[in-house]
């Protein structure tokens, strides 16, 4: 598929969602899905900054790997 390496198990797995187009982590509040929880966690720090301190939405799961 592409030339990229991985020394662990769990990246790997991430980087294969994005060849298959798998995007199972959702913001809570728009509702835009992303191939891994971390990316996820970061577009809501970034685009819902205001929502998030209101306390809405945000699950902080550490699991990045379903």
């Amino acid at each position: 598929m592409c030339y990229a390496s991985f020394d662990l198990s769990d990246p790997f797995k991430i980087h294969l969602r994005k060849h298959d187009n798998l995007k199972p982590f959702g913001c809570s509040y728009c509702f835009k899905q992303f191939s891994s929880r971390s990316v996820c966690r970061r577009h809501v720090q970034l685009m819902h900054e205001n929502q998030k301190r209101a306390g809405d939405g945000d699950n902080d799961d550490d699991d990045d790997i379903d």
